[in-house]
Protein backbone atom coordinates (compact mmCIF):
# COMPACT_ATOMS: atom_id res chain seq x y z
CA UNK A 1 0.00 0.00 0.00
CA UNK A 2 1.21 3.53 -0.77
CA UNK A 3 2.49 5.76 2.00
CA UNK A 4 -0.19 7.97 3.54
CA UNK A 5 1.59 11.08 2.28
CA UNK A 6 1.23 9.77 -1.29
CA UNK A 7 -2.55 9.32 -1.11
CA UNK A 8 -4.93 11.79 -2.68
CA UNK A 9 -7.62 13.45 -0.59
CA UNK A 10 -10.41 11.06 -1.56
CA UNK A 11 -8.25 8.06 -0.71
CA UNK A 12 -7.52 9.56 2.70
CA UNK A 13 -11.20 10.23 3.33
CA UNK A 14 -12.04 6.66 2.36
CA UNK A 15 -9.62 5.39 5.01
CA UNK A 16 -11.07 7.81 7.56
CA UNK A 17 -14.58 6.54 6.82
CA UNK A 18 -13.32 2.97 7.23
CA UNK A 19 -11.72 3.75 10.60
CA UNK A 20 -14.49 5.95 12.02
CA UNK A 21 -16.33 4.34 14.95
CA UNK A 22 -19.87 4.74 16.16
CA UNK A 23 -20.16 7.53 18.71
CA UNK A 24 -22.26 6.79 21.83
CA UNK A 25 -24.90 9.23 23.01
CA UNK A 26 -23.38 10.52 26.26
CA UNK A 27 -25.16 13.88 26.28
CA UNK A 28 -28.68 14.55 27.58
CA UNK A 29 -31.06 17.25 26.34
CA UNK A 30 -33.19 17.92 29.41
CA UNK A 31 -35.78 20.06 27.60
CA UNK A 32 -36.39 17.71 24.66
CA UNK A 33 -35.73 14.61 26.79
CA UNK A 34 -33.35 12.66 24.57
CA UNK A 35 -29.74 11.51 24.52
CA UNK A 36 -27.31 12.80 21.89
CA UNK A 37 -23.71 12.47 20.78
CA UNK A 38 -21.71 15.37 22.19
CA UNK A 39 -19.56 17.72 20.14
CA UNK A 40 -16.58 16.87 22.35
CA UNK A 41 -16.90 13.14 21.58
CA UNK A 42 -17.17 13.83 17.85
CA UNK A 43 -14.12 16.12 17.88
CA UNK A 44 -12.04 13.65 19.89
CA UNK A 45 -12.46 10.99 17.20
CA UNK A 46 -12.24 13.22 14.13
CA UNK A 47 -9.17 15.11 15.35
CA UNK A 48 -7.32 11.81 15.77
CA UNK A 49 -8.35 10.65 12.28
CA UNK A 50 -7.28 13.94 10.71
CA UNK A 51 -3.89 13.73 12.41
CA UNK A 52 -3.43 10.12 11.39
CA UNK A 53 -4.14 10.71 7.70
CA UNK A 54 -2.91 14.26 7.21
CA UNK A 55 -6.21 16.04 6.62
CA UNK A 56 -7.01 19.59 7.72
CA UNK A 57 -10.56 20.97 7.95
CA UNK A 58 -11.26 24.70 8.17
CA UNK A 59 -14.67 26.10 9.12
CA UNK A 60 -15.65 29.59 7.94
CA UNK A 61 -18.98 31.30 8.76
CA UNK A 62 -20.88 32.78 5.83
CA UNK A 63 -22.00 35.91 7.66
CA UNK A 64 -24.39 37.05 4.94
CA UNK A 65 -26.58 34.03 5.76
CA UNK A 66 -26.95 34.95 9.45
CA UNK A 67 -30.52 34.79 10.74
CA UNK A 68 -31.60 35.44 14.34
CA UNK A 69 -35.17 34.73 15.47
CA UNK A 70 -36.43 35.93 18.84
CA UNK A 71 -38.90 33.79 20.77
CA UNK A 72 -40.57 34.59 24.11
CA UNK A 73 -39.97 32.37 27.14
CA UNK A 74 -42.30 31.41 29.99
CA UNK A 75 -40.45 33.83 32.29
CA UNK A 76 -41.34 36.77 30.03
CA UNK A 77 -37.80 36.80 28.72
CA UNK A 78 -36.55 35.87 25.28
CA UNK A 79 -34.51 33.17 23.63
CA UNK A 80 -32.70 33.71 20.36
CA UNK A 81 -32.44 31.07 17.63
CA UNK A 82 -29.39 31.68 15.46
CA UNK A 83 -29.10 30.09 12.01
CA UNK A 84 -25.95 30.39 9.97
CA UNK A 85 -24.30 28.64 7.02
CA UNK A 86 -20.71 27.51 7.34
CA UNK A 87 -18.25 26.69 4.57
CA UNK A 88 -15.93 23.77 5.24
CA UNK A 89 -12.66 23.45 3.34
CA UNK A 90 -11.10 19.99 3.52
CA UNK A 91 -7.38 20.11 2.75
CA UNK A 92 -4.85 17.39 1.95
CA UNK A 93 -2.01 18.44 4.28
CA UNK A 94 0.52 16.61 2.09
CA UNK A 95 -0.72 18.45 -1.01
CA UNK A 96 -2.45 21.66 0.15
CA UNK A 97 -3.58 22.56 -3.37
CA UNK A 98 -5.98 19.60 -3.21
CA UNK A 99 -9.15 20.68 -1.44
CA UNK A 100 -12.88 19.92 -1.19
CA UNK A 101 -15.52 22.43 -0.09
CA UNK A 102 -18.84 21.76 1.61
CA UNK A 103 -21.65 23.88 3.10
CA UNK A 104 -23.35 23.00 6.38
CA UNK A 105 -26.20 24.76 8.17
CA UNK A 106 -25.89 25.38 11.90
CA UNK A 107 -28.60 26.35 14.38
CA UNK A 108 -28.30 27.28 18.05
CA UNK A 109 -30.74 28.59 20.66
CA UNK A 110 -29.58 30.69 23.61
CA UNK A 111 -30.98 33.36 25.92
CA UNK A 112 -27.72 35.29 25.73
CA UNK A 113 -25.03 35.85 23.13
CA UNK A 114 -23.87 32.27 22.57
CA UNK A 115 -26.21 31.42 19.68
CA UNK A 116 -23.50 31.73 17.03
CA UNK A 117 -21.14 29.50 18.99
CA UNK A 118 -23.84 26.86 19.40
CA UNK A 119 -24.65 27.07 15.69
CA UNK A 120 -20.96 26.60 14.93
CA UNK A 121 -20.55 23.50 17.10
CA UNK A 122 -23.84 22.05 15.83
CA UNK A 123 -22.77 22.51 12.21
CA UNK A 124 -19.41 20.97 13.05
CA UNK A 125 -20.97 17.86 14.53
CA UNK A 126 -23.32 17.15 11.64
CA UNK A 127 -20.67 17.96 9.04
CA UNK A 128 -18.55 15.13 10.46
CA UNK A 129 -21.52 12.76 10.71
CA UNK A 130 -22.12 13.20 6.99
CA UNK A 131 -18.51 13.29 5.83
CA UNK A 132 -17.35 10.19 7.67
CA UNK A 133 -20.73 8.42 7.75
CA UNK A 134 -20.51 8.18 11.53
CA UNK A 135 -23.38 6.35 13.18
CA UNK A 136 -24.87 6.93 16.59
CA UNK A 137 -26.71 4.52 18.84
CA UNK A 138 -27.19 3.60 22.46
CA UNK A 139 -24.21 4.07 24.72
CA UNK A 140 -21.87 1.04 24.43
CA UNK A 141 -22.17 0.42 28.17
CA UNK A 142 -25.88 -0.27 27.63
CA UNK A 143 -24.97 -3.35 25.60
CA UNK A 144 -22.56 -4.62 28.22
CA UNK A 145 -20.18 -5.96 25.59
CA UNK A 146 -18.55 -2.91 24.03
CA UNK A 147 -21.06 -2.89 21.15
CA UNK A 148 -24.09 -0.66 20.52
CA UNK A 149 -27.12 -1.60 22.62
CA UNK A 150 -29.40 -4.26 21.17
CA UNK A 151 -32.37 -1.90 21.37
CA UNK A 152 -30.77 0.40 18.79
CA UNK A 153 -29.98 -2.55 16.53
CA UNK A 154 -33.51 -3.93 16.80
CA UNK A 155 -35.01 -0.51 16.11
CA UNK A 156 -32.92 -0.05 12.98
CA UNK A 157 -33.86 -3.50 11.71
CA UNK A 158 -37.52 -2.76 12.33
CA UNK A 159 -37.27 0.47 10.34
CA UNK A 160 -35.54 -1.28 7.46
CA UNK A 161 -38.16 -4.04 7.38
CA UNK A 162 -41.06 -1.59 7.07
CA UNK A 163 -42.97 -1.16 3.80
CA UNK A 164 -40.24 1.08 2.41
CA UNK A 165 -39.69 4.80 2.17
CA UNK A 166 -42.60 7.20 2.32
CA UNK A 167 -43.95 8.74 -0.88
CA UNK A 168 -43.31 12.30 -2.01
CA UNK A 169 -46.87 13.18 -0.99
CA UNK A 170 -46.27 11.82 2.52
CA UNK A 171 -42.96 13.68 2.66
CA UNK A 172 -44.78 16.93 1.86
CA UNK A 173 -47.09 16.23 4.80
CA UNK A 174 -44.05 15.90 7.08
CA UNK A 175 -42.78 19.28 5.90
CA UNK A 176 -46.24 20.81 6.37
CA UNK A 177 -46.14 19.55 9.95
CA UNK A 178 -42.67 21.04 10.40
CA UNK A 179 -43.95 24.41 9.18
CA UNK A 180 -47.00 24.17 11.43
CA UNK A 181 -44.92 23.37 14.50
CA UNK A 182 -42.15 25.89 13.76
CA UNK A 183 -39.37 23.39 13.02
CA UNK A 184 -36.55 24.32 10.67
CA UNK A 185 -34.98 21.71 8.41
CA UNK A 186 -31.78 21.89 10.50
CA UNK A 187 -33.77 21.17 13.65
CA UNK A 188 -35.43 18.18 11.98
CA UNK A 189 -32.04 16.82 10.89
CA UNK A 190 -30.68 17.25 14.41
CA UNK A 191 -33.41 15.02 15.83
CA UNK A 192 -33.19 12.46 13.02
CA UNK A 193 -29.44 12.19 13.41
CA UNK A 194 -29.52 11.86 17.19
CA UNK A 195 -32.41 9.40 17.33
CA UNK A 196 -32.24 7.44 14.07
CA UNK A 197 -28.70 7.96 12.70
CA UNK A 198 -30.30 9.57 9.62
CA UNK A 199 -28.76 12.73 8.15
CA UNK A 200 -31.30 13.45 5.40
CA UNK A 201 -35.05 13.81 4.98
CA UNK A 202 -34.88 12.35 1.46
CA UNK A 203 -35.49 8.71 2.42
CA UNK A 204 -37.68 8.24 5.49
CA UNK A 205 -39.53 5.11 6.51
CA UNK A 206 -43.08 5.45 7.82
CA UNK A 207 -41.89 4.61 11.34
CA UNK A 208 -39.29 7.37 11.30
CA UNK A 209 -41.62 9.92 9.69
CA UNK A 210 -44.35 9.23 12.27
CA UNK A 211 -41.84 9.53 15.10
CA UNK A 212 -40.52 12.84 13.74
CA UNK A 213 -43.99 14.35 13.41
CA UNK A 214 -44.95 13.22 16.91
CA UNK A 215 -41.74 14.71 18.32
CA UNK A 216 -42.36 18.05 16.59
CA UNK A 217 -45.95 18.10 17.85
CA UNK A 218 -44.96 17.38 21.45
CA UNK A 219 -42.21 20.02 21.47
CA UNK A 220 -44.58 22.58 19.95
CA UNK A 221 -47.10 21.89 22.71
CA UNK A 222 -44.37 22.29 25.35
CA UNK A 223 -43.24 25.58 23.85
CA UNK A 224 -46.81 26.88 23.66
CA UNK A 225 -47.46 25.91 27.28
CA UNK A 226 -44.29 27.73 28.34
CA UNK A 227 -45.50 31.04 26.90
Amino acid sequence: MAEISELNLYQKLALMIRDAKAIPKRGWNNFHKYHYATHADVMEQTAELCGRYGVVVIQRPLTDTLEVIQRPTKNEGATFVTRLHFKYTIVNADNPTETIESIQIGEGADTGDKGIYKASTGADKYFWFRLLQISTGDDPEDGGNGKPGQAAVDRKRAEQSADGFISEADKREVFKAAHKYGFSHARMIEYLTDQHSITSTDRLTKNVADDLVEFMRSIHEQEQAAK
